[in-house]
């Protein structure tokens, strides 16, 4: 496959296990706007800035913790982003490569 194709994909794996984790986060404590509105602290609320929200990133930047209130944040989150980067990983190299395929699986994780 081409490598600007398997580097986006892997690049964006991450993302979607984060919003994954986000809507089922909402759809567990049945909090409005499981589509809209942005993602917040677990303990102070406060709304997060970008780069809070980047997947895996973020996690081992603010050391698993809250920018505002320092609270620990579930590693749960992280290991959801690892894992879909990692799925992904094994996907994209362990899979035959068929464009029709790989159709599949970007619409599977959507």
């Amino acid at each position: 496959m081409n490598s600007l194709i398997e580097f986006l994909i892997l690049f964006f794996s991450p993302f979607l296990g984060s919003f994954a984790s986000v809507v089922i986060y909402r759809l567990h404590h049945e909090e409005a706007g499981i589509l809209n509105g942005r993602s917040k602290c677990t303990h102070c609320k406060k709304k997060l800035k970008e780069l809070s929200m980047v997947p895996i990133f973020s996690y081992l930047w603010q050391k698993g913790g809250c920018t505002f209130c320092h609270q620990k944040i579930s590693p749960i989150y992280f290991m959801i982003e690892l894992s879909f980067l990692l799925t992904t990983f094994l996907l994209i190299n362990f899979l035959p490569f068929d464009i029709n395929f790989w159709w599949i699986v970007i619409i599977s994780y959507i």
